[in-house]
């Protein structure tokens, strides 16, 4: 018994002091992103990338034309700090000093970079500081196809849907059925499928963190589950049936929508 009691108190003070680290991320949680957003505005992965090679703090810091010890203490954090996946990496140097190179994350912020910027924008980060808020409701500037979606053979959405909710849903995909052949014509959709049972959980984490984002823009916009998407296509906007296809480690899903 007494053991037991031991061995309880020593998982309890284990427990309470992981507590004690865990907590400066929440703390502090918003540096990861400031640094990557340092990073894009600086165009670091541009500079590498265009070096070809691993570049050393003086060869990036004379590219960048920035403050070397300043960008020494950002490219620390950035090859230290581990995420998920390291975004920078130390190598050495044709000139045999330690230099940085490219990492598969490093190389997706390239192409990434302008939606970083804007999700760490003042505006959009503002709007998170308003999450707990009651929110009345956000006035969309209504577009063509909300009343009109020209005829062709097969409608395309790519990112659109989740930032309407249901109702402005089924006009927009009605309208559709009016553009597209009913024998032969379907709606595309590429949008995140929320699947709380999901197997990769970085994916589950990224859609989970998208829905919550929609939800600081607007009551309206929201990611959906797989079940809401089949009833919102079929149920609501009557289409006859509906395939929802995983794209391999991809946060979207293909989601096509047929007349017969």
């Amino acid at each position: 018994m007494e053991e037991t009691i031991i061995k309880e108190s020593k998982w309890k003070k284990e427990e309470e002091e992981e507590v004690k680290i865990q907590i400066y991320k929440y703390v502090i949680g918003f540096a990861e992103a400031a640094a990557i957003k340092c990073a894009i505005e600086l165009k670091i992965a541009d500079a590498i990338e265009s070096h070809g090679r691993p570049m050393s703090l003086s060869q990036l810091s004379t590219a960048l034309n920035c403050s070397p010890p300043l960008l020494l203490r950002i490219m620390r954090f950035l090859v230290h700090r581990r995420m998920l996946i390291t975004v920078f990496k130390e190598e050495t140097t044709a000139e045999n000093v330690i230099g940085y190179s490219q990492t598969p994350l490093s190389h997706m912020l390239i192409t990434v970079a302008p939606l970083l910027v804007l999700e760490n924008s003042p505006t959009i980060v503002e709007s998170w500081h308003n999450l707990s808020a009651r929110y009345n409701g956000v006035e969309h500037v209504a577009g063509n196809m909300l009343h009109f979606v020209p005829n062709a053979d097969a409608a395309f959405f790519m990112w659109i849907l989740h930032a309407w909710d249901d109702k402005d849903c089924i006009k927009i995909l009605k309208n559709c059925k009016e553009a597209i052949p009913e024998d032969r014509g379907k709606v595309i959709i590429i949008d995140s499928v929320i699947n709380e049972k999901e197997e990769n959980k970085m994916l589950s984490d990224i859609r989970l963190t998208l829905d919550i984002m929609m939800m600081t823009r607007s009551q309206k916009e929201r990611e959906r589950t797989h079940d809401e998407r089949t009833h919102l296509l079929i149920n609501k906007a009557s289409f006859s049936r509906c395939i929802i296809t995983s794209i391999p480690h991809a946060v979207p899903s293909i989601i096509q929508a047929f007349m017969s």
